[in-house]
């Protein structure tokens, strides 16, 4: 197997997720040799897959930011890369396989994988956040495997693959795994139906509240263990009612490590709360708001706005 690195730009976010990726010849490489009925009945030497999508002939919005893509369902003999699941139905908790396959005589540019999921008409980006710096060139005849576990909670001895990338808190609904490699387009993806209950927004175990009146005051550890550090760096986030919004959020995205914040802000509120005033540390609270700004979000039928203070 030869593969040429390039060097992409570096994310501006923290917290890059390694992720399980894989590559190989497809007449060689043993995780191809996978028992699912699509990796049995799609020749390796075929241009595009021969088996039926359960998707074909479904419509999809445009993704943020990729609206050329290459879908599996909408794939055919002619098609010279794409992606193709273990499975296009499931049921949570689950570990997915999604490989692109490239057909063509000639090597792609570089790809980065990424999971949306879809509410309404509209897709979201559930992760990851940030990639490392450098990709790969995908030979002619080779192919990558992005395996990722999901479940409905926390996630800890329930992943057979240590290194696949985890998706704990996501609902049921429709999901899509993205990549950038492709020939026709600048995108291929795959869609899986994913059967599960609703995900509820819930504070982390460390976060501590105290009420008075319409107003909830939530504590973390970070807020704790901030008091002891160099710096003593402190902030103050402030959650209120608002009219209106500039983008909105969702379950699946809040629950997510590095929304913590959010996660303890919108994990108190109820129709008798006007605030809620979250004490944490500096560098988390950057992660939602810097300095001076205001933050307007939707969650559910109702808009927000988060301010930043200092203690």
């Amino acid at each position: 197997m030869r593969r040429r690195s390039l060097l992409a730009g570096l994310s501006a976010a923290l917290g890059a997720f390694g992720g399980c990726n894989t590559t190989g010849d497809e007449s060689t490489d043993p995780a191809n040799e996978s028992t699912t009925e699509n990796e049995s009945t799609d020749p390796a030497d075929t241009p595009g897959p021969t088996t039926d999508s359960e998707f074909a002939g479904v419509s999809m919005p445009d993704l943020p930011g990729e609206n050329e893509v290459t879908w599996y369902h909408e794939s055919d003999e002619t098609t010279q890369g794409f992606v193709r699941p273990s499975t296009e139905r499931t049921e949570l908790p689950a570990q997915i396989d999604f490989t692109y396959y490239n057909r063509s005589e000639e090597s792609t540019g570089c790809g980065h994988w990424k999971l949306y999921k879809l509410r309404g008409d509209r897709w979201f980006h559930i992760g990851p956040y940030a990639h490392d710096g450098i990709c790969f060139n995908l030979a002619a005849g080779e192919s990558e495997t992005w395996t990722m576990a999901a479940a409905t909670g926390e996630m800890d001895d329930e992943v057979d693959d240590e290194s696949a990338d985890r998706y704990p808190y996501l609902g049921g609904g429709r999901y899509a795994a993205v990549v950038g490699y492709g020939h026709a387009t600048p995108r291929s993806a795959a869609l899986v139906e994913v059967d599960a209950p609703p995900v509820s927004v819930v504070p982390t175990d460390d976060a501590t509240s105290e009420s008075d009146g319409d107003t909830v005051t939530v504590t973390e550890d970070r807020w704790r263990t901030a008091a002891d550090s160099d710096d003593g760096d402190r902030a103050t986030l402030t959650l209120e009612r608002a009219q209106t919004a500039d983008r909105t959020i969702i379950a699946e995205q809040v629950m997510r490590r590095r929304n913590r914040c959010y996660r303890n802000l919108l994990g108190f509120t109820d129709e008798a709360i006007e605030r809620v005033v979250l004490r944490t540390d500096g560098r988390t609270a950057d992660r939602v708001v810097v300095d001076g700004e205001t933050v307007r979000l939707r969650y559910g039928d109702q808009a927000y706005r988060v301010t930043r203070g200092e203690p």
